[in-house]
């Protein structure tokens, strides 16, 4: 998406908007790139909210070479913030405790994602992981 520069991911965004197709870990500033993609799942007759969590570690050619990050005025994808994360699991737990949370964080050279329905420390090998069962 950053491939082609800021006109690029403007053009992206600006294409999954017309067709009405929600993007997040991205977006035209900071603030659209944290925020986290929220469903409401109906489960039988109980409602519980999915909440996943997109972001990307700084590295320091990405950001020189492509602009990578988004800022508080300008587009790019969500720069990692172990903090950023930690207060927006906190509110959202505040507020609703029928929630699954999802993050998907990139390890080097490869993409997986951690579940947060774990209970054991010992078996969690990320701090976003470990992050979640703290707000459990």
């Amino acid at each position: 998406m950053l491939d082609y520069g800021l006109e690029g991911l403007h053009q992206t965004l600006e294409s999954l908007n017309n067709y009405r197709i929600r993007f997040f870990g991205t977006g035209y500033n900071r603030k659209e790139a944290r925020a986290p993609f929220i469903k409401d799942l109906i489960v039988g007759n109980k409602t519980l909210r999915l909440v996943v969590f997109l972001a990307f570690e700084y590295r320091k050619a990405y950001d020189e070479d492509f602009s990578f990050y988004a800022s508080n005025n300008k587009g790019g994808v969500n720069r990692l913030s172990f903090t950023a994360i930690t207060k927006k699991i906190k509110s959202i737990r505040d507020v609703d405790d029928e929630v699954f949370i999802y993050c998907s964080l990139p390890r080097p050279s490869t993409f997986y994602p951690l579940f947060s329905n774990s209970s054991s420390l010992e078996d969690r090998s990320s701090l976003c992981d470990y992050l979640v069962v703290l707000e459990f």
